[in-house]
């Protein structure tokens, strides 16, 4: 089974996968959203995310919480293959927010 932060990180996925800059913006933490306007995470997921292509597999490739002030975060990784850009790992970094874990970091590499 999947926990709560791969479960949260995939449904944010689908946000970007789909190009929904705004909503996935929204769905950030407040400290992602305090240090990206909406237009900045666009332009950056657009030079970025977009030329990669159509994701045809993602696969879980481990989660760790890591014990950081001020109550730490859960990293999850994920093996990604797209159709124009091949395999590439994922990172994702999530807080929780009241009862959700929300992105706060997303990486590729």
């Amino acid at each position: 089974t999947q926990s709560e932060a791969t479960g949260a990180a995939l449904r944010w996925l689908a946000l970007v996968d789909g190009h929904r800059w705004k909503e996935s913006w929204s769905a950030t933490g407040s400290t992602f959203r305090q240090a990206n306007t909406v237009a900045r995470w666009q332009a950056a997921s657009e030079s970025a995310r977009v030329p990669l292509g159509a994701v045809l597999s993602r696969l879980p490739n481990g989660e760790e919480f890591v014990p950081a002030p001020p109550n730490g975060y859960m990293t999850v990784r994920f093996r990604t293959t797209f159709a124009d850009g091949g395999q590439v790992n994922e990172t994702l970094s999530l807080v929780r927010e009241g009862a959700e874990w929300r992105v706060v970091g997303y990486m590729l590499g």
